[in-house]
């Protein structure tokens, strides 16, 4: 998974996300952190918990995640934890967890805050690792269930200050209810995807000790703290039941300018994109072309491209770069795949891990199309690059299972827009890190886009297997893969 989900499960959770993150990836983080804390059912759900369900986050894991034992498991829908899963694959039924794994209890006598359902602030975004810090409009209808954020912010990965916009608009509807609005203007894309409305401020169910009371920004408000999984949460709510602030591992928010009551019904009308150029039209570039990509992953994941994300080694390096190479958490190797594809290129999908259906899914792409758009939305092409070569930045592909053209079809049968899809080599991801420099060279080129030194460090080591010539030892991929 690339782009804006890079960050927001290494912070939340983990392609950590180090996406370390740009203030794109940082912002979204911190509300997809807690609108994911919803997801995993708050204080019942932990109550007594002794277990350890395995997840997946895109493919990658597996991840601990508490449960009682002997239920089915229910992992969230993307969810990266710290490390403690053993062996490959996702268990379907919480197993008892090694003590050095155990989920402590959470209390269910204590009584937490009550937060307001309807008003509107402006939220102030800290972080604590990344340094960024942000002022932007939040609207909450919690009794209509939806809510909307609009985020302006900066990622200095490819030049010191290029802008970033998205708008996320979330609601308890059916069809596709969270949209991503990423861009401004005529340049501005739709991402939308189908998944549970998840309330954003349930963390602070897991804030449920109270602790005395504070002032935030010239106003009273009561102190709240607990801990989820491996982070802390604490909140201080003021008398009308608006958060002042809430601080979530490494993250924090204020909030300032609060309107009590309903917000603007106009707030939750759909972005243009989403309401009149979802999914952008395919480009009207006619043949082939024969593509060099790379997709960082771990051993858990089976040796396919079908519904994933990749890049090529350019557009690889906004990823390896701002992750140090580690991928979601559970990455340790890195992979280059040639694969053919039609130059009609869609709209980018983000690919996910489904834990229901247990495989992979693409989410606001152009159908079948493969996907394409310039590494972070970023550099001089029109609308994120799909039509673009993305030569100052890279690019990103997604490759829909559908769209795959049966084997020996030629390109265009039954509307196949990708085939022919070979493995070269895989390697550990910290050779390339580590034994061939690619992380000095990623803060060497940091703000100097292109990253070509980058890139070529990268592509030598996938190249051959001779450290003369910068390359990295193959590495034997195991014979059987349970996903």
């Amino acid at each position: 998974m690339h782009g804006l989900l890079i960050s927001f499960v290494a912070t939340a959770v983990g392609q950590p996300m180090s996406l370390v993150a740009t203030d794109l990836e940082q912002f979204a983080a911190m509300y997809q952190a807690l609108a994911l804390a919803a997801e995993i059912a708050p204080t019942e759900a932990f109550a007594g918990t002794t277990g350890t369900c395995c997840c997946m986050v895109d493919s990658d894991g597996p991840y601990p995640y508490p449960c009682t034992v002997g239920e089915a498991c229910t992992c969230p829908f993307y969810y990266g934890g710290e490390a403690g899963c053993k062996g490959s694959g996702i268990s379907s039924v919480c197993e008892a967890a090694p003590a050095q794994e155990s989920v402590a209890p959470m209390s269910t006598t204590s009584v937490g805050p009550v937060v307001a359902q309807q008003w509107s602030a402006n939220v102030t975004y800290r972080d604590s690792v990344t340094n960024v810090t942000s002022v932007q409009p939040f609207y909450f209808d919690g009794q209509n269930q939806r809510y909307r954020n609009l985020i302006e912010g900066t990622s200095d990965l490819f030049h010191p200050g290029d802008k970033v916009s998205i708008d996320q608009l979330a609601s308890n509807t059916t069809g596709l209810n969270f949209n991503l609005t990423l861009g401004t203007g005529d340049d501005s894309v739709c991402k939308p995807m189908q998944r549970p409305y998840a309330d954003p401020f349930a963390v602070i169910a897991f804030a449920t000790t109270r602790n005395g009371s504070s002032i935030v920004g010239g106003q009273p408000c009561d102190v709240w703290s607990g801990v989820l999984g491996s982070f802390n949460v604490s909140s201080c709510i003021g008398s009308d039941g608006v958060p002042r602030e809430i601080s979530f591992g490494t993250t924090s928010m204020t909030w300032s300018d609060i309107k009590v009551g309903p917000p603007p019904e106009e707030v939750f009308a759909p972005s243009k994109a989403c309401a009149t150029n979802y999914p952008t039209p395919a480009c009207e570039e006619t043949g082939t072309t024969n593509l060099d990509v790379y997709r960082i992953h771990s051993l858990a994941e089976p040796f396919s491209l079908e519904d994933r994300n990749i890049g090529d080694a350019l557009g690889d390096m906004a990823f390896t770069c701002l992750s140090n190479g580690s991928g979601f958490g559970g990455a340790s190797v890195v992979s280059w795949w040639k694969v053919e594809v039609s130059n009609a290129f869609g709209q980018y999908g983000y690919c996910l891990y489904d834990s229901v259906g247990h495989k992979n899914y693409c989410h606001g792409g152009t159908g079948i199309k493969v996907g394409r758009e310039s590494a972070l939305g970023q550099g001089v092409g029109h609308l994120q690059g799909q039509c673009s070569a993305n030569l100052d930045v890279g690019n990103w592909y997604s490759l829909p299972a559908a769209g795959q053209c049966a084997n020996g079809q030629p390109m265009g049968t039954d509307g196949c827009t990708w085939r022919n899809a070979q493995r070269v080599r895989t390697v550990n991801i910290s050779c390339i890190m580590n034994e061939r420099g690619l992380t000095r060279s990623c803060k060497e080129e940091f703000s100097h886009a292109p990253l070509s030194k980058s890139a070529a460090i990268f592509v030598a080591a996938l190249a051959s297997g001779d450290s003369a010539q910068g390359g990295c030892p193959d590495i034997t991929p195991p014979t059987e893969v349970i996903v």
